[in-house]
């Protein structure tokens, strides 16, 4: 969840550790988080954004809402903050330069109406479990449910050991009856 002046005290972040836990059947190179000898590729970043793509619209479509499309634009924001957190071994919506996701897809030149951002570090990357950690969380939930939101990007990035950073960026597009504003705004979560 992202908020305008970073993380007040006493948030929730979602941190898992997940060195050992179990990986869905449904996850490519299920087995406590490690891509076998086999299939090396198997949890590599990329796939598992993909599979945190599929959760985010599974959750959507059982709602009966409309699926979100993937931004490469937003994907490379997202990479680009994983990487930066990853850089830093530290769990933030604020940039090593003190930007928030709004300053960020300014500075991208991305147009929205509204915006909001997930972000999480594990001990394994475990898409099912870091998803359903943020489906526990009302403000990661509000995101992912978010009926305005029609864009996702999402990026994962290895830290030291066996740590990983993941971000999911989220934005609605100016339309029919929602105008970009001239000031951007962030999504407010309710506490």
């Amino acid at each position: 969840m992202t908020t305008r002046r970073g993380l007040p005290p006493g948030i929730f972040i979602l941190i898992l550790v997940l060195a050992s836990w179990p990986v869905s059947p449904a996850v490519p190179g299920a087995g406590g988080g490690r891509a076998s000898q086999e299939d090396p590729e198997a949890l590599s970043p990329a796939v598992m954004e993909k599979r945190f793509f599929d959760l985010l619209n599974m959750e959507r479509a059982a709602r009966k809402m409309t699926i979100l499309h993937e931004s490469p634009e937003l994907v490379r924001l997202a990479r680009r903050h994983s990487a930066d957190m990853a850089a830093r071994n530290f769990l933030t919506h604020q940039s090593s330069t003190g930007k928030s996701l709004t300053e960020r897809l300014i500075d991208a030149g991305i147009l929205y109406t509204e915006d909001g951002e997930n972000v999480a570090r594990s001990g394994a990357l475990a898409p099912d479990v870091i998803h359903a950690g943020f489906m526990s969380s009302p403000g990661h939930r509000a995101n992912i449910l978010n009926p305005n939101f029609e864009e996702v990007g999402i990026g994962i990035s290895p830290g030291n050991g066996n740590t990983y950073f993941v971000t999911e960026d989220f934005i609605a597009r100016p339309g029919p009856g929602r105008e970009a504003p001239l000031r951007t705004t962030v999504s407010r979560i309710p506490k």
